[in-house]
């Protein structure tokens, strides 16, 4: 199910991190679902959903250190890449979210 290109650091390592959330780092293959990443690549809809209230100044703090490279993907699909592509594969507070099905 290879869908997106991975990228590399700058030693060659591939290296995914699943459920990321906010906390991430840009050299990595981030991966979530969750509206920090939905909101990532939507810069004017932040400040006009920032504006009205709806996402508070905390938020709205860790929205801007979102890796803007975020993939917005459920992984309830599968994980989008082919197998065996990373050298690393990271969650923290990820499993609690899948139904047991």
């Amino acid at each position: 199910m290879a869908r997106f290109t991975p990228k590399l650091t700058p030693d060659g390592r591939a290296m995914l991190n699943l459920g990321c959330g906010w906390k991430m780092h840009a050299a990595w293959n981030n991966l979530d679902f969750s509206p920090y990443a939905r909101l990532a690549r939507r810069p004017a809809l932040t400040r006009l959903l920032r504006s009205v209230g709806i996402v508070s100044p905390l938020r709205a703090e860790r929205l801007a250190r979102v890796d803007p490279e975020i993939l917005c993907w459920d992984l309830r699909h599968g994980i989008p890449f082919a197998d065996g592509t990373f050298d690393v594969v990271y969650h923290s507070h990820f499993l609690e979210h899948l139904d047991r099905n």
